[in-house]
């Protein structure tokens, strides 16, 4: 099983985001865990406040698995980043103790993946705990996602069209990444 693992991290006690970090793993047959790919993106306001896009992108190769690192796998990144911090969902007092972790839960009979997971994950010490999660599903089988559990993912008090847009995007842009088992 491949998955992604995303954090935001905070610098020196700071209340906001300076880097969002995203690891791209493969899970062995025994159950282990390998990092295989990391891209990093830093904050580039020196002020401290988020400003949607302002992000300089650190990429280490092809994010996208199209043989070339080139302007589309920035952008692809650039943007599940910006969706990313709209969620909320990080913790500066504790380093990455908050992350997302996002893979294919299904294949359709073509194979192409047509259920998405996202995991809200908290963790003290050693321990993780699933805090919630959240699905996306391709009725279809045209590989876009169109349903969505009804999940409060930007944690506004209320689930919102906006938390099925969020839904929508992050795992549109996950399907870019193609970070999946590809079935046959």
């Amino acid at each position: 099983m491949r998955y992604l693992k995303v954090f935001a991290q905070g610098r020196g006690g700071r209340d906001h985001t300076d880097k969002i970090v995203a690891r791209f793993y493969q899970r062995d047959n025994c159950g282990a865990d390998q990092l295989m790919h990391e891209e990093i993106a830093f904050n580039l306001d020196r002020e401290g406040e988020y400003e949607h896009g302002l992000y300089d992108l650190h990429l280490s190769g092809d994010i996208n698995g199209d043989g070339k690192e080139d302007f589309l796998d920035q952008r692809i990144f650039n943007s599940f980043v910006n969706v990313f911090m709209l969620l909320g969902w990080f913790d500066f007092c504790a380093g990455h103790s908050h992350c997302l972790t996002m893979h294919v839960k299904h294949y359709s009979a073509n194979g192409k993946p047509n259920a998405i997971e996202l995991n809200f994950i908290e963790r003290s010490g050693e321990q993780e705990t699933l805090v919630y999660k959240a699905s996306a599903y391709d009725g279809d089988g045209d590989a876009v996602m169109d349903s969505f559990t009804n999940t409060d993912v930007n944690r506004s008090g209320k689930v919102d069209e906006l938390d099925k847009a969020l839904i929508r995007v992050l795992c549109k842009f996950f399907l870019e990444f193609k970070w999946y088992a590809h079935k046959e």
